[in-house]
């Protein structure tokens, strides 16, 4: 991969300045689709910058679905088309912090009937076998707080793209990226067993093809949600 174009950051907000280098190699072309990223030790020493520099940056990337990281395997490009006319939202993620949870958490009840809405009428069977799989690693890894919240956000985002509106799922990504990463380690074994039985009903709901029950679900949750 030609990295050629990255340039020594200057000590001026650096975390924005990787993020920024880093978004204009993949929308300028340099990095395609499916290419997988330097390292982060490889960023670190690229960019003159720290660790915790690069690997914020690439949070950042993760958030707003320009790449996926893999454990053990790295970071890839995703396909950007959708995520190039996502531009105006990457400010908001450069300043979120945990007191904007609670408007995260009304952008996510605003979108959420939406999206489910939509995959109603979209999914096909493979989307309703992968949501079924993640169901079952989330039973499987209650007991670990880490691997549970990893496939309960992964419910989330497979269930808006079952909707197949790239357009839709990235805004619903953005918002359910940044809960998540407000509220790591923020949950009970209540929320647990929650989060199970919510994802459940949304695929029975799904399932049925009944968007009347599909809605009563994400209603009930959020009046859960404000009772707590």
């Amino acid at each position: 991969m030609d990295t050629t174009d990255l340039q020594k950051i200057k000590k001026i907000d650096v975390r924005e300045q990787a993020f920024n280098q880093l978004m204009q190699m993949i929308t300028g072309g340099v990095c395609k689709a499916g290419d997988k990223l330097p390292s982060e030790g490889e960023l670190t020493e690229i960019l003159g910058v720290s660790r915790i520099s690069v690997r914020e940056a690439i949070q950042k990337l993760n958030a707003l679905g320009v790449v996926d990281t893999y454990r053990g395997k790295g970071t890839y490009v995703c396909n950007i088309k959708v995520a190039n006319y996502m531009t105006p939202l990457m400010p908001m993620i450069l300043c979120t912090e945990k007191d904007d949870l609670l408007k995260l958490i009304e952008c996510r009840k605003a979108i959420e009937p939406a999206v489910t809405a939509v995959a109603i009428d979209a999914a096909t069977d493979t989307d309703i076998e992968k949501l079924e799989h993640i169901i079952e690693k989330m039973s499987d890894d209650k007991n670990s707080l880490i691997d549970f919240s990893r496939y309960s956000k992964l419910f989330l985002l497979e269930l808006a793209d079952a909707a197949h509106n790239p357009y839709l799922t990235q805004i619903y990504r953005f918002v359910v990226e940044n809960i998540d990463k407000a509220m790591k380690g923020v949950i009970s074994e209540e929320g647990i067993c929650c989060n199970i039985a919510y994802a459940t009903d949304l695929l029975n709901s799904l399932k049925k093809r009944d968007k009347t029950d599909m809605a009563k679900h994400i209603v009930t949750l959020w009046e859960n949600v404000e009772k707590s």
